[in-house]
């Protein structure tokens, strides 16, 4: 499938789009994808914004974030082994979503668990030299990946087993 340009679209498309390709996601992974004992499962984030205020404000794409979904990968007993993340546009909507984002990435990464992260959205101002960057910074200040003015949409795995690895791709929109 070609990547789409998401820029263009309101957050509630996205937000779509994102819960149905999670489920797509995960569909093709239990019929056969994984190992016997582990299964994908749809995971919806939920953060707690209960307080009493006497004037609420949130933003559609602060909203659709916080409904985001994540696959996760766990094994039968429950152990979280990896899991995939659909960045959206909440996740680079302020520095503290940002930051919130990135930190749960290099967390699970030094708790051994593995990480896809899918960026269809081009760098903001959070994250100049894209979110794979933004990432492995924690790991390698010295990192000199760069993204390509066109191929800017970032697909970056990381493998997490004592030697942290990333595996990185670049795609621009209208790429397969």
């Amino acid at each position: 499938m070609p990547i789409h340009d998401w820029t263009q679209v309101p957050a509630g498309l996205f937000h779509y789009f994102h819960q149905m390709w999670c489920s797509q996601i995960c569909r093709v992974l239990n019929r056969g994808q994984l190992l016997e004992d582990y299964s994908a499962l749809f995971e919806q984030r939920t953060e707690n914004s209960s307080a009493e205020m006497s004037l609420i404000q949130k933003s559609e794409r602060e909203y659709y974030a916080d409904k985001a979904s994540r696959i996760a990968i766990r094994h039968h007993l429950g152990k979280l082994v990896a899991f995939i993340e659909i960045v959206s546009p909440g996740n680079k909507h302020d520095v503290h979503s940002f930051e919130s984002f990135c930190s749960k990435i290099v967390e699970s990464i030094r708790a051994r668990v593995h990480v896809l992260v899918v960026d269809l959205f081009p760098p903001s101002r959070r994250d100049p030299l894209g979110i794979h960057k933004a990432v492995w910074q924690s790991f390698e200040e010295d990192d000199p990946f760069e993204l390509d003015e066109k191929q800017n949409r970032v697909l970056a795995a990381y493998e997490a087993d004592g030697v942290n690895t990333a595996y990185v791709e670049t795609v621009g929109v209208g790429e397969t």
